[in-house]
């Protein structure tokens, strides 16, 4: 049995409104429309209908159902739902006849006794005699005062009386795995609900013990709950689908920990100016409040601290915090210690320590790394921007700041004047210009600044890159298939555009690569992982806003085919391939050989040296090595490895995970089992992309371009 760990989620109720719905068009929408009932099985359906009131509102609503038209003197079998809803509303209906064309009619009675109607839809059950799931099975672990730990196992899919036929139709697969929870006060009718979600749940098998987590919930207090799961049924390789009622297991209790008084440690101030200091600290306990708040307060005085700044947050497993305390006045002694809080309590650093700022002097300035967001959304082949902290103005007012810049490392010869007011991040003052009519390339530069005591340049030469001219974009060629099959991509006249993500500092070596975004009309981010497990997607529209180029088939950046899978995968909508044919029109084909650098110039593919000296760089903690990090190491999206449901590289075994890549100078064409793993992940990850899939083990190379900048 695998055990498969979901990050937590939080999810946002929002209430109808109770009001006229008007359309685009000024219309008032239809008063009571009947809809197609949906999750039709051999024995139940969902019947569906939308209210919007107008006029006199409905006492009461619900749906009329029978076997024959709902017309003249037959009004059928009348279902009253609990409540009026406005909007849409439905209702599960069980017991009904097998291969049945069934009548619905919504219907309202308004408050006058008057009966209205919507229009006539018609239903067929189905033949295939699918059952609801077994009860579930699991248990709930309290983390703190707002967490809960869920473990949950199905029994049976409900799929023990279909036919050898009925199979080769329709598959049945988890569709959900959830609890409901609720305080005595609150009662089980206003109960919350937590569901993994069916794009997460169908990529398990029905025994698999799925873990997540449920945020969110009041300190010291008890909660009734049940678990629930519900199956899916996909028909025609899930080009259609039908899901199950929700089946709840055994009801029972939970009380969430209370809160107590963090505790945390003051750490040293470092990096003093006339006017500003970092200042470290340490949570070392947050009370059992995993949303308590910490930071640093100081003052002049060891018995009055009447400043406070807060953290950030916390690196991932770490305790230790920084922050940044500034508009301080020059020569001055400062006391400070840590703090922490939550909903209950307060908690200080035993030690009060001190530091006194510089006398006043130069302006402080620093290099401000522009994140890859800011670059896609900014920069071009022929422009970009320059940031620089103002770490403090010295404690005299700017007369001037800048930057120096120039193409090359030893010759900054253009110096540029910023006007603009000094901006603010939340934590660090900055000034900013923006360069253009640049030749493609490194720009290197020095940001300065000025007061009535000269001027001050930073101390190191800073680079950044303009956006890079890359190859032609291939898009989805609709008229030929709608799922992202090698064959459906056709070539374009448009030009891709790379971005250099953020830089990598390992020993006196820098790497920056490019993205793996290639074309995209928006940096990649959490929400597009995701979408690799939504069946109901739109691929087209995947593809526009995945830079036409959907991870699941094609390592990117470099446009590259050139990480290959073991076994030929059919099923939609992934679409595997082994067979170098598929690819039409070839890329990057040079003769009858898939070449080992296929980077924009300037660029080469990582080496096995390079590789590990990034992941150690990111990530030295073996312990630390779960998925998500490794994405964020290798600057890899979930698709670096592969399996046939999720894209991650799997073996269903001990080892769930091998990186590969080509050792330096050395071909590796197949992409079947060549190359050199790097790294094996020995245990299950962990974090939102971690679900596992046992089947047949793929290999491959991952692909990243980049340039090394070497110092002496």
């Amino acid at each position: 049995m695998k055990k498969i760990i979901y990050i937590s989620l939080i999810f946002a109720l929002f209430a109808a409104c109770e009001k006229d719905e008007v359309s685009s068009g000024g219309t008032l929408k239809q008063e009571l429309i009947t809809l197609q009932a949906k999750n039709i099985f051999y024995n139940s359906a969902t019947l569906q209908g939308e209210y919007n009131p107008q006029g006199d509102r409905a006492s009461s609503q619900g749906f009329a159902l029978s076997l024959s038209p709902i017309e003249g003197d037959n009004i059928g079998t009348e279902y009253i739902i609990p409540s009026v809803e406005s909007g849409k509303f439905e209702l599960r209906v069980e017991g009904l006849e097998r291969k049945k064309d069934y009548y619905v009619k919504a219907f309202i009675v308004r408050s006058s006794g008057e009966k209205v109607y919507g229009n006539n839809i018609v239903f067929t059950t189905d033949s295939i005699v699918i059952n609801p799931p077994g009860a579930p099975e699991g248990e709930v672990t309290v983390i703190d005062g707002k967490t809960l730990s869920v473990s949950e196992t199905g029994t049976t899919l409900g799929d023990e009386e279909m036919t050898s036929t009925d199979k080769s139709t329709a598959t049945v697969k988890p569709g959900d795995y959830g609890i409901y929870y609720w305080t005595d006060e609150q009662g089980r009718e206003n109960a919350d609900k937590f569901s993994i979600g069916e794009p997460l749940a169908n990529l398990n098998d029905i025994t698999d013990e799925v873990v997540y987590e449920v945020e969110g919930l009041k300190p010291n207090t008890k909660y009734n709950y049940v678990l629930y799961i519900q199956t899916g049924v996909y028909y025609n390789g899930g080009k259609w689908k039908s899901f199950s009622k929700e089946v709840e297991g055994t009801s029972g209790t939970f009380q969430t920990k209370a809160l107590e008084t963090p505790v945390v440690t003051t750490g040293e101030a470092s990096d003093v100016t006339p006017t500003s200091s970092t200042i470290t600290g340490a949570l070392d306990f947050n009370g059992f409040d995993p949303e308590a708040r910490f930071g640093i307060e100081y003052g002049e005085s060891s018995a009055s601290f009447d400043g406070k700044a807060y953290a950030e947050g916390l690196e991932e497993k770490s305790v230790e915090y920084k922050v940044f305390v500034k508009d301080l006045q020059p020569n001055k002694q400062y006391y400070y210690r840590a703090f922490a809080e939550n909903d209950d309590f307060t908690g200080y650093g035993n030690d009060i320590k001190s530091f006194t700022t510089d006398s006043e002097g130069m302006p402080v300035v620093d290099e401000y790394l522009l994140d890859y967001d800011f670059r896609v959304e900014k920069f071009t082949v022929t422009s970009v921007v320059l940031r620089a902290k103002l770490l403090s103005d010295g404690g005299s007012a700017l007369t001037s700041k800048g930057f120096l810049y120039g193409t090359s490392a030893t010759a900054l010869d253009t110096r540029v004047e910023v006007g603009s007011d000094i901006q603010s991040d939340g934590t660090y003052d900055y000034f900013e210009t923006e360069l253009t009519a640049l030749p493609e390339g490194i720009i290197y530069y020095k940001p300065f600044a000025t007061n009535q005591h000269g001027e001050a340049v930073y101390g190191e030469v800073c680079q950044i890159r303009t956006a890079v001219d890359g190859g032609l974009l291939y898009v989805l060629d609709t008229e030929r298939g709608q799922t992202p099959a090698y064959n459906n991509m056709v070539l374009s006249n448009t030009s891709l555009t790379y971005y250099e993500l953020d830089p990598i500092v390992s020993g006196n070596t820098v790497y920056y690569m490019l993205d793996r975004n290639v074309g995209a009309t928006m940096p990649y981010q959490e929400s597009f992982y995701d979408k690799a497990f939504d069946t109901d997607i739109s691929y087209p529209s995947l593809f526009e806003a995945a830079g036409y180029y959907y991870q699941f088939d094609r390592p990117i950046p470099s446009a590259t085919p050139d990480v290959k899978v073991v076994t030929n995968m059919s099923s939609a909508p992934w679409r595997w391939t082994q067979s170098e044919s598929m690819y039409d029109p070839p890329m990057n084909l040079t003769g009858d050989v898939w070449t080992v650098n296929n980077c924009p110039e300037g660029y080469t593919m990582a080496t096995s040296e390079d590789m590990t000296a990034i992941i150690n760089a990111i990530e030295p903690t073996v312990a630390r090595q779960t998925l998500p990090n490794l994405f964020k190491a290798t600057r890899f999206g979930t698709t670096g490895w592969r399996a046939p449901a999720n894209g991650n590289m799997t073996n269903g075994s001990l080892e769930t995970c091998d990186l590969w890549l080509a050792d330096a100078g050395t071909p590796k064409g197949t992409g079947k089992n060549t190359g050199a793993y790097i790294l094996r992940i020995q245990a299950p990850p962990a974090g939102t992309f971690s679900i596992a899939t046992a089947s047949t083990r793929f290999t491959g190379r991952p692909i990243r371009c980049l340039r090394k900048v070497t110092s002496e």
